[in-house]
């Protein structure tokens, strides 16, 4: 899925938005914001370093992150190093570890039910006896609007489903336990991306 896509023009000024959100502090002190998303990082890796270590590789070493993970990146239409690689490290890094699953923006309600029960086995967030959707998938609706009932279905469980903004035509999802994504949240705005819930 490329990085350009579908969406793209609604949602340019994400991140103008976010960095007008940020403190002065924040803005102007590139050490604020990878300090945020390193943090981000370990909170989501599920305790699986090598997601943090890559992050960090293409905060320090952008070339040699660049280089290595070449094909990854080519696939999502970014031909040179560019100032987001830390966002998408994370991301990529996140759904190698089974830990986020991008889906496409018109994806069908069976698919997404089984990324979602996938992200939810993957940290046993919810025994399987209580995934009780079989009635849901049934209905075709659009795919955002699925993600909605599912979110709503989910926080029932004290589990939130959200997305994590690429800019894209496309929703890289996660589950997280509901008390912890006001702080993934935060985080993520500290370093200028945005982590959103399906409300």
């Amino acid at each position: 899925m490329g990085w350009f896509g579908f969406g793209f023009a609604r949602k340019k000024g994400l991140k103008q938005q976010r960095l007008e959100q940020a403190s002065p502090a924040e803005k102007d002190d590139p050490q604020l914001r990878n300090t945020a998303l390193l943090e981000l990082s370990r909170r989501l890796a599920f305790g699986q370093l090598q997601i943090v270590d890559e992050v960090t590789e293409a905060m320090l070493h952008e070339e040699d992150y660049f280089v290595r993970w070449f094909d990854r990146l080519d696939e999502r239409g970014i031909s040179c190093p560019i100032p987001e690689l830390p966002w998408f490290a994370l991301v990529d890094s996140l759904q190698a570890e089974g830990l986020a699953r991008e889906i496409d923006w018109k994806e069908d309600s069976y698919e997404v039910a089984s990324v979602i029960e996938d992200l939810l086995a993957r940290k046993q967030l919810l025994p399987e006896e209580e995934w009780n959707w079989e009635n849901e998938v049934e209905e075709i609706i659009p795919t955002y609007d699925f993600l909605v009932k599912m979110f709503k279905l989910l926080q029932v469980h004290s589990i939130t489903l959200a997305c994590m903004d690429i800019n894209s035509d496309c929703y890289v999802l996660i589950t997280v336990p509901t008390d912890e994504i006001s702080k993934l949240q935060a985080l993520a705005l500290r370093a200028g991306y945005r982590i959103h819930e399906f409300e």
